[in-house]
C-alpha cells in the first residue's frame, strides 16, 4: 500500500470518527424538550413559582415558542418593584426618583430626603435578538416576548445579555442574563454561561440604598443550565471559555546529549523550517484573517451603531468561508503533504482557540468544539491533496488521489459551513 493512500485511510477515519462524535455528543447536548409532566402548549402549576404573594405565577425559563416544547434557558434573576423602575435601575439609576425618610423624622410624620445615587458600573445598553418567550398564568395564562433586552459588550463579539420580562401585574421583571458570544461560522450567538452574569447583576444590587434585599431562593425546578436557585432582588419603596489552559512545558530537551547532537538538531531544523517557510505563512495567514474578519466586525458596529450588525457580519462571512480555501491552495501547493497538513490544521485551529480567548469564553460547549475539530481536519485534507509529493517527479504532476483528497476536503469544509446555517448544528 502507497505511501498517499495510507495517509488518505488514515485521515478518512478520523474524520469518519470525529464526525460519528460529533452527531452521538450532539444528540446528548441538545437543548432538552419539556420534562414529562409538562404538556405541550402550557407547564403543569406545580411548575410555577410566585415572585411576590398573591401575584401572578411565573414558567421559570424561556422558550424558543409557546409552548414547553421549545425550552431554553432558566430565568435566573427576578426583581421585584415597579417595571420601570426596574428598567431605570438597569440602564441609568442616577436618573431614579429615590426618596427616604429618616426614622426620627419619619415617626414624626417629617417629609422626605433625597439620596443622590451613584451610576451603574455595568454599561448596559438597548439590543436586539432572538424571540424568546416566558409563561405567565396572569389572565387565564399567556406566553409573554421580551418587554427589552440590553447588552454589555459588542453584538459580533463577546457580550453580557439579558431578556427581561415584565409581569403583567406591573410586580415584578423576570431576568434571564447570560453570556454569549457571535459565531462567526454559525452567523449567530452561541451562549457559554448563565452563572456569570447573574453574580454580576447580584453585585450590582447589593449595598444599595434602593434595594431592600438581595436573596437566592431555592425553588426546586432544575433545568435550563439551572440547579432550581433563583436570585430575587426586592427594591425599596422608589418612586455577567470554558477556561482554557494553554501550558508550555520545555523541558532539558539536551540533557545528556553531546555538542553535536544539539547542532545537528538545530541545523536539521533551521533547514526544515526554511524548506516550509510558505507553511509558516500558510499558519498565521490562517490566524490572521479569523481575527481580521472579527475585528473588522466589532469596528464597523461601533462605527455605524445605527446599522444593524447582522448587515456587517453577512458582508464578512463570504471571507471567513472562501478565505481559508484560497489560503490553502496559494500556500499548500509549494510544501510536502504532511506539513501541509499540519501547517493548516493547526493554523486553523489555533485562529479558532484566539478568537475565542480574545472574546473572553469561560465556556465552550461539547458540539461547538467538535463542529471545529470537523472543519479543522477539513481544511487538512484539502491542504494535503493541494500539497505536491515528495518524490523526484515533476513537481507539477497532479493525481486522481490528490484531486479525491481536495476535492473531499472542500466539499467537507463547505457542508460543514452550511450546517450550522441550516441549524442543524
Amino acid at each position: 500500500m502507497s505511501r498517499r493512500r495510507r495517509i488518505f485511510i488514515f485521515v478518512g477515519v478520523t474524520f469518519a470518527l470525529v464526525s460519528l462524535a460529533y452527531l452521538g455528543f450532539g444528540l446528548l447536548d441538545a437543548p432538552q424538550s419539556s420534562p414529562p409532566d409538562e404538556s405541550v402548549s402550557e407547564p403543569r402549576e406545580s411548575r410555577l413559582i410566585q415572585p411576590t404573594d398573591g401575584g401572578s405565577k411565573l414558567w421559570p425559563f424561556t422558550s424558543r415558542e409557546r409552548s414547553t416544547a421549545g425550552r431554553t434557558l432558566a430565568t435566573n434573576l427576578l426583581i421585584e418593584g415597579p417595571p420601570e423602575k426596574v428598567r431605570t435601575s438597569l440602564l441609568d439609576r442616577t436618573n431614579l426618583d429615590y426618596q427616604e425618610l429618616l426614622e426620627d423624622e419619619a415617626e414624626a410624620g417629617g417629609e422626605a430626603y433625597r439620596i443622590e445615587l451613584e451610576g451603574n458600573s455595568i454599561d448596559w445598553d438597548s439590543t436586539h435578538g432572538s424571540t424568546r418567550y416566558v409563561y405567565v398564568n396572569a389572565s387565564g395564562g399567556q406566553w409573554l416576548t421580551e418587554s427589552y433586552q440590553l447588552h454589555d459588550g459588542e453584538y459580533l463579539g463577546s457580550r453580557e445579555h439579558i431578556r427581561a420580562y415584565n409581569d403583567p401585574g406591573g410586580e415584578w421583571t423576570a431576568i434571564q442574563a447570560h453570556q454569549e458570544y457571535f459565531d462567526l461560522f454559525r452567523l449567530r450567538h452561541t451562549v457559554t454561561g448563565i452563572e456569570g452574569p447573574a453574580e454580576n447583576l447580584e453585585r450590582e444590587f447589593l449595598d444599595q440604598p434602593f434595594v431592600d434585599s438581595v436573596t437566592r431562593e431555592y425553588h426546586g425546578i432544575p433545568g435550563g443550565w439551572n440547579d432550581g436557585w433563583l436570585s430575587v432582588v426586592d427594591l425599596a419603596a422608589i418612586v455577567p471559555v470554558h477556561e482554557l489552559l494553554v501550558a508550555l512545558t520545555a523541558g532539558s530537551i539536551v540533557s545528556g546529549t553531546s555538542r553535536r547532537a544539539v547542532t545537528d538538531l538545530v541545523h536539521n531544523l533551521v533547514s526544515w523550517s526554511y524548506e516550509n517557510r510558505q507553511g509558516y505563512i500558510l499558519f498565521g495567514s490562517l490566524i490572521g484573517l479569523q481575527l481580521a474578519v472579527r475585528s473588522a466586525g466589532i469596528g464597523l458596529e461601533r462605527m455605524f451603531p445605527s446599522i444593524s450588525p447582522q448587515l456587517f457580519a453577512g458582508g464578512l462571512y463570504p471571507i471567513l468561508a472562501v478565505g481559508p480555501v484560497l489560503l490553502v491552495v496559494f500556500f499548500a501547493r509549494n510544501l510536502n503533504p504532511l506539513p501541509a497538513f499540519g501547517f493548516a490544521a493547526v493554523g486553523i485551529g489555533a485562529g479558532f482557540t484566539l478568537d475565542m480567548l480574545g472574546l473572553g469564553l469561560e465556556v465552550v460547549p461539547v458540539r461547538l468544539v467538535l463542529h471545529r475539530v470537523g472543519l479543522l481536519l477539513s481544511i487538512g485534507l484539502l491542504a494535503l491533496g493541494i500539497a505536491r509529493r515528495a518524490t523526484d517527479e515533476p513537481s507539477e504532476t497532479i493525481d486522481a488521489e490528490r484531486v479525491s483528497l481536495a476535492t473531499v476536503g472542500a466539499v467537507v469544509w463547505f457542508v460543514g459551513l452550511a450546517l450550522p446555517l441550516l441549524d442543524v448544528v
